[in-house]
């Protein structure tokens, strides 16, 4: 299924059957699988758009800076949508659960927009793989 936006600036390619949520508690667009979107437990695919930003490495600080609750475990450039991203791999704990946060952060027109898939670190060996072939599918439409 390729899922747009009510405003159309980007799409996602999402397989059928997951719940998709528009503009919930800071996504333009996030799925939630596993579990109920707000669960510690489910596994997060969401799009973000940040704001204004003047280079990648500005938007990138910013976004860093807001995720002082992380531990950064690598980083690095990675192309994502046909612009050059960071990519950022982070562990944390919510709710006594450990998760796994990677972004990938990219400035477009001026504007910067953040990829994120977050997951129980019990489900990264079953479900990484997954959820960076869907972040791969972004395509800005405008």
């Amino acid at each position: 299924m390729r899922l747009r936006r009510a405003k159309p600036e980007f799409e996602l390619e999402i397989p059928d059957g997951f719940p998709v949520y528009h503009d919930y508690d800071g996504y333009d667009l996030m799925i939630a699988v596993g579990a109920p979107a707000g669960d510690p437990a489910a596994t997060v695919i969401g799009v973000t758009k940040g704001g204004p930003a003047a280079s990648r490495d500005e938007y990138v600080a910013r976004v860093r800076a807001g995720r002082s609750d992380t531990h950064l475990v690598d980083e690095g450039p990675v192309p994502l949508a046909g612009f050059e991203s960071w990519w950022t791999v982070d562990v944390t704990d919510f709710r006594g659960v450990s998760l796994v946060c990677e972004q990938w952060m990219l400035v477009r027109d001026g504007v910067g927009w953040t990829a994120t898939t977050e997951m129980p670190w019990t489900e990264v060996n079953r479900l990484r793989d997954g959820g960076i072939a869907i972040v791969s599918t972004l395509r800005f439409t405008a």
